[in-house]
């Protein structure tokens, strides 16, 4: 959502939106009757402007269409891309960044990484760690598995994920547009040198203030904040320590939401301290997406008995919640 009113959603067939805070919502794809299930790999930078990257499935790791939209989903153009799925942002209408799966296995995984500079029209390949390719880059190593990556304009960017040795952060970062990349140095909380780490998400406001999240895995297990207010040149452990799993979602650089253990956890001083909401309404386990736009008013989708997603609207601040639409 990008506002109290306005905002886009995927299901495993549409693109769709709302005008009026998710009490209705009409179907705005792309004209074209061969999108998969799932559909592909969304982003949606305002209310107007969006991308869908629709795999290729017969040749998923070099070939794809990227769909996009300036007028709301009215009218789309396409592209063929040399990918087919993979993390995908862009920067504004025309710089936009991707990390393209090129296959996993056995905690490794190959990527590459691509930049546009028109909108998704071209794309330029900027470093790859497949060693089957000619000029594989090893600065990014093939070992662990990459969830995301996090630009923060046209020259930075990080890639979060997952390496299966003990007491060790996967975050990587690039400053000359994605052609090499370095490890981000971490410290982990004393008595969790041992503990497995997997990257639970990465947020910046602006090109300075940033929040990590990471889960920590072993006898005890937990969720840790961490804070940077330069760039990401160095890191900051927060105080707090909660449950792994759930969300996570900063919607400024001081305000900021978990849902976790079926509670939802407010800060408004940049993750110092939080005040804890507990719902009417009992998602559990259930609670499969959280979209913030302020402390006040959301949206979470849950599933019920019967596995039915089901989209819920708070203007509370997470104490009473209400059914949207199945």
């Amino acid at each position: 959502m990008f506002d109290g009113s306005n905002g886009w959603g995927l299901t495993e067939t549409q693109v769709v939106r709302t005008t009026d805070a998710g009490t209705t919502w009409m179907d705005f794809s792309p004209d074209i009757s061969d999108l998969g299930d799932p559909i592909g790999t969304p982003y949606f930078l305002t209310e107007e402007i969006a991308w869908l990257l629709a795999p290729d499935f017969e040749e998923y790791f070099s070939r794809g269409t990227l769909y996009s939209t300036n007028d709301g989903g009215l009218n789309w153009t396409s592209v063929t891309t040399p990918f087919g799925g993979g993390s995908l942002t862009f920067l504004d209408e025309k710089n936009g960044w991707i990390m393209a799966d090129l296959g996993a296995g056995a905690g490794s995984q190959a990527v590459a990484i691509y930049q546009t500079t028109d909108g998704g029209r071209s794309w330029k390949l900027k470093s790859t760690n497949d060693p089957t390719r000619q000029g594989a880059d090893t600065t990014l190593p093939l070992g662990g598995l990459k969830y995301a990556l996090v630009p923060l304009d046209k020259n930075t960017a990080f890639i979060g994920g997952v390496v299966y040795a003990p007491g060790t952060v996967y975050l990587f970062r690039s400053d000359d547009g994605g052609l090499t990349w370095k490890k981000v140095p971490m410290v982990l909380p004393d008595g969790t040198e041992e503990a497995g780490v997997s990257f639970k998400g990465l947020q910046f406001f602006g090109k300075t203030y940033g929040f990590l999240a990471l889960n920590l895995s072993a006898s005890d297990q937990k969720l840790i904040l961490y804070e940077t207010q330069d760039g990401g040149d160095h890191w900051t452990l927060l105080p707090d320590e909660y449950s792994p799993g759930g969300r996570v979602e900063f919607l400024s650089a001081s305000e900021g939401v978990i849902y976790n253990d079926g509670s939802f956890w407010f800060t408004q001083d940049a993750g110092q301290t939080w005040s804890m909401i507990q719902p009417e309404k009992e998602f559990g386990e259930s609670l499969t997406d959280m979209d913030f736009i302020d402390k006040d008013l959301g949206w979470v989708i849950a599933y019920d008995d019967s596995n039915t997603h089901i989209l819920f609207r708070t203007t509370d601040g997470g104490r009473s919640w209400v059914p949207e639409v199945k």
